[in-house]
């Protein structure tokens, strides 16, 4: 097993909580297919994960990042990953006064799937909130802290249809 000491996200909400967002997109030749989409989505997942917009970068800084990624592994063609995380916490649980969320961007080459086709099963369930594409499974629990919390409460207690106690956020 490896342990990552100073990470740089060590304090992170993404890691503590798993409070993050996150697209995938492609990219050939370094055109970003379906970017304006993609970013669209980015945002819409931010405001839904209550992740504060003013602290990201404007859409063509975001757009430098990305293209500034694309060409340091110079694949044909690439999956791009862009997570924003709520960012730094002091107490693991609120993202801290003077922070701001935090991006990260992955690139790894796109590989084509093998086969004619691919299986897919469908179950019942899912994710609650599937418009918003929330990472980790305290970031549901994360949503609704903000959102008692602009009603006057401090935490959410989670309880069984049966009224048994689970768990707080």
């Amino acid at each position: 097993m490896d342990t990552v000491v100073g990470c740089p996200l060590e304090r992170d909400l993404l890691i503590t909580r798993g409070w993050a967002v996150f697209t995938v997109l492609r990219a050939r030749n370094h055109i970003l297919l379906r970017q304006e989409d993609h970013l669209q989505r980015l945002i819409d997942s931010c405001r839904g994960a209550r992740i504060d917009l003013a602290g990201l970068p404007p859409h063509d800084e975001l757009l430098q990042r990305i293209w500034q990624k694309l060409d340091e592994y110079n694949y044909p063609e690439s999956v791009v990953r862009i997570i924003v995380t709520a960012g730094h916490s002091e107490d693991s649980k609120h993202p801290a006064p003077s922070g701001h969320p935090r991006i990260v961007i992955l690139v790894d080459p796109y590989h084509e799937p093998s086969g004619d086709s691919v299986r897919l099963i469908s179950r019942i369930g899912g994710p609650l909130r599937p418009e918003v594409k929330m990472i980790g499974p305290y970031a549901n629990a994360m949503v609704d802290l903000c959102d008692v919390g602009r009603e006057g409460y401090d935490d959410v207690l989670y309880t069984t249809a049966t009224d048994d106690f689970k768990e707080t956020t």
